[in-house]
């Protein structure tokens, strides 16, 4: 009535693999979504130093900073 098959058994194997897969994948969808909301929580921006005054200036300015760029005014 209730025996145990060698085709039952792999069925049941092979249906096990699958539902551990699927919660691996979504385990790691969650994870990398949560890493990635870290990320933006965060504003970073690289710097570079002035040469000439040495303070840090961003770089997607294209100018000088504005310590020197005041300085020369005065």
């Amino acid at each position: 009535m209730l025996g145990f098959s060698i085709p039952k058994l792999l069925l049941l194997l092979i249906i096990l693999l699958i539902i551990w897969n699927l919660f691996k994948f979504l385990e790691k969808k969650s994870k990398s979504r949560a890493l990635n909301e870290q990320k933006d929580q965060y504003d970073e921006e690289d710097l570079t130093e002035c040469i000439e005054c040495g303070t840090f200036v961003s770089k997607t300015e294209k100018k000088r900073c504005n310590i020197c760029t005041n300085a020369f005014k005065k």
